[in-house]
């Protein structure tokens, strides 16, 4: 679970449980929005999304998320496979 608390600095514009980062037995991962705003998803270069609550999407290498739908880039994350 992703949140406000892992930022370096908190906002209150997101929650404390903004999304959830799933990762299955065969290694295959996703996101889902689990926060009253929107989370930011953005996938091989192609414009951003925002999944509301409960929507989910499935994670590559290198799809960005974001906590923060006003402001994408102060609460990004990258997805990575290791």
């Amino acid at each position: 679970i992703i949140g406000r608390n892992d930022l370096p600095v908190p906002k209150n514009t997101i929650s404390r449980s903004q999304c959830q980062i799933q990762v299955s037995a065969d290694g295959t991962a996703k996101v889902m929005s689990c926060g009253k705003p929107e989370t930011g998803y953005a996938s091989g270069g192609r414009p951003w999304e925002f999944l509301r609550c409960y929507e989910s999407r499935q994670l590559q290498n290198g799809d960005l998320i974001s906590l923060d739908k006003n402001d994408l880039e102060s609460a990004m994350f990258t997805c990575y496979v290791s």
